[in-house]
This record gives C-alpha cells, structure tokens and sequence, in this order.
C-alpha cells in the first residue's frame, strides 16, 4: 500500500508499518508512531519537529501483470495458487467481490463457463433461476471477453461477470460479484476497479 506523509524539514530513511503499530525511521533511527497522532520528533542536530502519518483514501495494489485503485480500507488478499498462477480477491464487508488469476499458461475460452458453473452450481441446486449474455469490456485496447450470470431466488438476485484476457503471452482472469442489495453500497468498488485498471505488457 502507498501512505501519505505529511513530514517537516528532514529526510526519511525508510518507513515500516504494521496493522495497527507504526515506526518511521530517520536518519537510521527508530521511532513508534501512531496513524493520524502527530508526534514531536527530536533530530540529530537538536531540532524539533512534527511528524503526522496519515492513511490515503485511496491506494493502488500492483499485481504482475496489472494494477488497480482501491479504498484503502480494504486489503486486497494476493495468493500463489501454484504453477505461476496468482489470485488477489478483495472482498467487501456485504461479500461483493473482485477476484483477478494471473495465469503463466494458455487456459481456454471455455474456461469463463467453467467459472461460471462453480460459482453458481450451489445456488442452482438450491432452486435459483439463471439468466447469461455475452458481455466484453476494452481496457487501453485489450479485449476482455466473458459472460455475465445472473442468478436469482425469493431472497437474493446476485450478478456475476467473469472474463478472460491475454496480457501479453499470459492470461488474465476477472471475476465480479454484487448482490442486489448491495449495489448502492458497493458497486463503486467495482466501478473504482474497472476505471484504474492498467495492464503490463
């Protein structure tokens, strides 16, 4: 994630930082800090400074193959799936989702139904009804080709859109997923997504 300092008159050496404790270190020397808490700081040469780390609303994740914007209250979880394929999912407190597999491998077209069918089959065996179309999006000239499902019950109607592109000699697999209910709250995560997205070649 990048942070934005807000720091005086002196150079920082590097900065480090965990979920909730925080050190900043200048001039190779360590010092606590706390997100948002200014802190007077005491340098080599005797001056006094105030040092306030504060968190940017939004952040960027830099996969291999892309990178994205997001809030920066969410983390984006990054996992080797093995043989050089990587999934990064970021997931909303309602359970709306964006998932991205970056495959080193030719993996078929056909393998955006495959998805669809595994993100489904539960809801299908439960009773729910299922509507697809086509569906493609252009990013900076890359065709994303996919399928969106819409699956629906009493209940819940959740939209799901999976596609697929090369990025060079490799794949890109996208996933969304929003629930109806959810859409007010959440669907600016995916449009944030969709709008950042930039490819490596």
């Amino acid at each position: 994630m990048k942070y934005l300092f807000c720091i005086l008159m002196f150079t920082i050496v590097s900065v480090s930082f965990a979920e909730e404790d925080y050190a900043i270190t200048i001039d190779g020397k360590p010092f606590e800090m706390s997100l948002g808490k200014e802190k007077k700081i005491t340098l080599k040469d005797g001056q006094s400074v105030s040092v306030i780390i504060t968190k940017k609303d939004i952040v960027s994740f830099d996969g291999r193959l892309y990178s994205f914007q997001h809030k920066s209250s969410f983390l984006p979880n990054r996992i080797d799936l093995g043989t050089g394929t990587f999934q990064t999912t970021l997931t909303t407190a309602s359970g709306s989702q964006i998932i991205v597999q970056e495959w080193n491998k030719a993996i078929p077209d056909s393998f955006v139904n495959t998805m669809i069918k595994r993100l489904t089959e539960e809801e299908l065996a439960s009773g729910y009804k299922m509507k697809e179309r086509d569906i493609e999006k252009d990013i900076n000239g890359t065709i994303f080709r996919g399928k969106e499902a819409i699956t629906t019950s009493v209940n819940e109607e959740w939209t799901r859109c999976v596609f697929l592109a090369n990025v060079g000699k490799q794949r890109l697999l996208i996933v969304t997923m929003i629930e109806k209910d959810n859409i007010q709250k959440d669907s600016d995560v995916i449009i944030t997504f969709w709008k950042s997205l930039r490819l490596k070649s």
